[in-house]
């Protein structure tokens, strides 16, 4: 476990010091991230590694001290083994709306019928 874990709450300040593994700088999480810090007046993270893969991102954070920033839903089965754990730096919570379009007319794949339906529930 990292050893900010232990803190209560953390700020984006402090967390700017700390060296990350993030997407590449044009992947749309980074530039969403980028623009996070931006707004909150905090120095760019110390960015060690780039990767496209939040497969690498998790791993890498699992085995150092390296930060990675994902959405919850991507690291929760490493968060529920125990692997992962999110740090708690309340600036860096933000939310993010995806949306599903679909012609009227397009024949649309069973899978995403399914996947529809259990959005809907």
């Amino acid at each position: 476990m990292h050893e900010l874990q232990e803190r209560l709450s953390l700020s984006v300040h402090e967390l700017a010091t700390m060296s990350w593994i993030m997407p590449a700088a044009d992947a749309e999480p980074r530039k969403r991230f980028d623009a996070l810090i931006e707004h909150l007046g905090a120095a760019p993270p110390q960015v060690a590694v780039e990767t496209r893969s939040p497969s690498t991102i998790k791993a890498v954070v699992a085995q150092t001290r390296l930060l990675g920033w994902l959405p919850e839903p991507l690291f929760a089965a490493e968060q529920a083994a125990g692997l992962i754990h999110p740090l708690p730096c309340a600036e860096l919570i933000c939310e993010r709306h995806f949306f599903v379009y679909r012609r009227r007319r397009n024949f649309m794949a069973p899978p995403l019928v399914q996947f529809l339906r259990a959005l809907q529930q």
